[in-house]
């Protein structure tokens, strides 16, 4: 009896006066969106790397209708919960709702981020409001000179693991023949 008694004090002292969730009950309409969001497009999730707080995405942007004329971005997303519909996945293709943050571009929890079925795919409101993509940077070629004296990157490595393993078996032999005497 007094251990519920005393069960009951804390949870009356300890007790949260207030609670706190997401305000994103609801979506809101693509209108809204459209114009609370800095960056809207259609892109295919090309690659998912995982850190400790966030996913970062590689994104083949398809088509874009605001703030962005890349052809490819990353973008940051909560590692567990993604955006509205939970994290993204790679290979799919997203109609993404994004914000421009000092870091990159960043898909919040809030966001009405939605798969796609193709590019194509998406409200008649964002239709018209297509923004064109810059072509990609083409790559410079760089000239390499070899000589014939050249060895190949793995042959170094080989290299350098052999006369480390010999560098050991050395000291290992010298440090049991100095126990020994």
């Amino acid at each position: 009896m007094l251990f519920s008694l005393m069960l009951l004090f804390l949870f009356t002292i300890f007790y949260p006066n207030a609670s706190y969730a997401l305000s994103c009950a609801n979506i809101p309409p693509i209108e809204t969106a459209y114009e609370r969001y800095d960056g809207v497009v259609v892109g295919k999730v090309e690659e998912i790397v995982a850190t400790s707080v966030s996913n970062e995405l590689q994104v083949k942007v398809l088509r874009s209708f605001k703030g962005i004329e890349a052809q490819s971005l990353t973008i940051q997303e909560d590692i567990t919960w993604g955006s509205w519909h939970g994290p993204s996945v790679k290979g799919e293709t997203y109609l993404f709702f994004l914000y421009e943050k000092a870091t990159g571009w960043e898909n919040p929890l809030c966001s009405p981020t939605e798969k796609v079925a193709d590019q194509a795919d998406v409200d008649p409101y964002l239709e018209g409001k297509d923004i064109p993509l810059k072509p990609a940077p083409q790559a410079k070629s760089m000239v390499i000179e070899s000589s014939n004296n050249a060895v190949p990157s793995q042959a170094n490595w080989m290299a350098i693991t052999v006369s480390l393993l010999f560098i050991g078996f050395v000291l290992f032999r010298f440090i049991h023949y100095l126990k020994k005497r």
